[in-house]
């Protein structure tokens, strides 16, 4: 027999009493972020920066700095240029680290205060010039194990491989009189070491490096007195990054400090000893061969600066009136992409061969040949008596010439390179007897830097992108990224290779709370953007003459992180092309008081909220329903 139905409601509010009293009891728990699913109280924040403009040459100091209130340390790890997918290691790039595995990663304790500091030294030879991010994250996490409650902070920086130029004034140099070498050393070595080399004549010395990277000899008129006449060679050599000088004179040898611990490899004054352009060859040769197979840029590297020495007297602006002379407009340093205007005089031929000389082997394969590559074509070898192997200028009726040399598509890389104007179809290797003359001149890479100001990003207010695009490209394209939000504009880049974009109010007002991303992409040197927006697409230009590679708005398409994270992927993957970009992770609030995940700040961080009494959370809610329940039960 069944139970009969009970027509006593007291169980039913008994029921809806606990039930009453679950609910207060969840008001009473700290609130819960809407955007993240992580209370307010556990949420933290990592931040990352590099101190000075973010660009650094091979052998100097880095120190990275941030906030980390989130975890008792922070890890970092590097990603960039031939380098594992999932990054490396600080001191052993190509060591990836494993998630979970902190020994596997480099890590530094937070402070008290919620900072951290970490000082990296750039010359541990594993890295190549070029743009390296870096991660600085709360826990031993890879970036593919990142996700929605994973605090972390990126900050890029440019690593650039040292170089020298040098000129020597007035040219010709006449004998007893003064003259000035003055030139660039750009990693700041604390000194350059000078040779001068003649027939019969050498001279060494060194000179200090000014903190701009300058430096200046000047030979007094007892030094010019004692240079022979006619051809001399001047040899500028920079110690690079362990700033020590592998090649020295030691008595009557040129010695190589560092070949089996100490070795003389030529004479160079006294019985038997090379003279002339013999001597100058052995030492580039020596110098040249060291440093083509070192990847820590330690070995010394030079600048030559072939020179005439003429009888007494003033000829200061003069030209040499026999051989052939070469020049190179500006500072001899340019970025891939900028014009360089090759000048000088032929005396001995109606028209200038030019050919190229630099690295042997490039990062994609075969360098420059080692007998000289045409100049627009460096990697075609120049063959001696086949004038259409190289590149001709026709000398004027005054005997100089001049040639605009056009750097962009040339297949090369950054480095660099010794440029030959010679009065004879003549390769490198067949110049004895042949007038000829050379110029250095160093190719760098375009790079990018940006920053977001102010730093903290709220909803209806103003913000700027500042940052430095070199290579003068005339644009560089601004990606702002966040959940079911893509933003993407270009903005002109000033003459000083300054550009500024001005987010107005209206622009923020759209902008979704939370992790939001910034990416500042770089045309490079052909000044066109290979990925850019087609539709709801994000294409490739240089895929297949354009080919869509991820959905970036409407139905189907990625959100936030993943968005971002598929645009660097396919920034980075040199199939897409060369362009370069910087990325800067930034958090949007509606009081301004965010902290963006790429930049420090200054200020103590607000430690995680302590827990306070439930009734400080829900002192009326939930005391009102637990009330009203109690009330309605005893009625019923």
């Amino acid at each position: 027999m069944s139970k009969p139905a009970s027509n006593n409601p007291s169980g039913s509010w008994k029921i809806i009493l606990l039930l009453i009293t679950a609910g207060a009891a969840a008001l009473m728990i700290s609130p819960v972020s809407a955007d993240t699913g992580v209370t307010i109280a556990e949420k933290g924040v990592v931040t990352i920066t590099a101190i000075g403009d973010q660009s650094y040459y091979m052998g100097e100091k880095v120190v990275f700095s941030g906030v980390n209130s989130d975890s008792d340390s922070t890890y970092l790890f590097i990603i960039g240029p031939n380098l594992p997918n999932g990054g490396g290691k600080l001191y052993s790039p190509h060591q990836t680290p494993v998630s979970g595995d902190p020994g596997t990663f480099t890590s530094v304790k937070t402070k008290p205060d919620k900072t951290w500091e970490y000082t990296w030294y750039t010359s541990n030879g594993e890295l190549g010039a070029g743009t390296y991010t870096f991660y600085a994250v709360s826990q031993a996490k890879t970036k593919d194990k990142f996700n929605d409650v994973t605090t972390y902070g990126t900050t890029s920086i440019i690593l650039k491989k040292p170089f020298i130029t040098a000129d020597i004034s007035p040219s010709p140099v006449s004998k007893g009189q003064p003259f000035t070498v003055k030139g660039i050393a750009e990693g700041i070595p604390p000194a350059v070491q000078i040779w001068i080399i003649g027939d019969n004549y050498v001279f060494n010395t060194t000179t200090s490096v000014n903190p701009d990277a300058s430096f200046t000899f000047t030979g007094d008129t007892q030094l010019s007195g004692k240079l022979p006449k006619g051809q001399c060679y001047l040899i500028v050599q920079h110690p690079m990054a362990d700033n020590q000088f592998d090649f020295v004179v030691s008595g009557d040898y040129v010695r190589n400090l560092k070949l089996n611990n100490s070795t003389n490899i030529f004479r160079i004054t006294g019985p038997g000893s090379l003279q002339g352009s013999d001597a100058a060859d052995a030492l580039m040769a020596a110098i040249s061969d060291q440093e083509a197979d070192d990847h820590t840029l330690t070995s010394d590297m030079y600048t030559l600066v072939p020179f005439r020495v003429t009888g007494a007297g003033p000829v200061f602006g003069a030209a040499a009136e026999e051989g052939v002379t070469i020049a190179a407009s500006g500072v001899r340093s340019y970025y891939q992409g900028e014009k360089v205007v090759f000048s000088g005089h032929n005396y001995d031929s109606d028209s200038t061969y030019l050919f190229i000389t630099g690295p042997g082997t490039f990062m994609t394969g075969p360098g420059v040949p080692n007998g000289g590559g045409k100049l627009t074509s460096p990697r075609q070898e120049v063959v001696s008596g086949n004038s259409g192997s190289f590149d001709i200028v026709k000398t004027k009726a005054d005997k100089s010439w001049e040639y605009v040399y056009y750097t962009h598509n040339l297949n090369v890389d950054a480095g660099s390179y010794m440029v030959y104007a010679v009065s004879q179809p003549k390769a490198k290797d067949q110049l004895n007897g042949v007038s000829s003359a050379n110029v250095g001149i160093i190719l760098k890479k375009p790079f990018i830097t940006a920053e977001l100001v102010p730093s903290a990003v709220s909803k209806g207010q103003s913000f700027t992108v500042k940052g430095t695009a070199e290579g003068d490209p005339p644009a560089v394209q601004i990606w702002i990224i966040g959940d079911n939000y893509v933003f993407n504009t270009t903005t002109p880049v000033n003459p000083d290779a300054s550009f500024t974009f001005n987010g107005d109010t209206q622009l923020l007002e759209k902008l979704p709370k939370g992790q939001c991303y910034l990416i500042v992409q770089h045309s490079m040197q052909n000044n066109q953007f290979d990925i850019d927006v087609s539709g709801d697409y994000v294409r490739s230009l240089k895929l297949n003459n354009g080919t869509n590679i991820f959905r970036i708005s409407g139905p189907g398409s990625l959100q936030g992180s993943d968005t971002a994270d598929a645009l660097v992927a396919a920034l980075s993957d040199p199939n897409n092309g060369d362009d370069t970009f910087t990325v800067i992770p930034f958090i949007v609030d509606d009081m301004g008081t965010s902290v963006p995940q790429s930049q420090p700040i200054t200020t103590t961080p607000v430690p995680n909220q302590t827990q306070h009494s439930p009734l400080q959370y829900a002192p009326i809610g939930a005391g009102a329903l637990v009330i009203v329940g109690i009330v309605l039960w005893k009625r019923h």
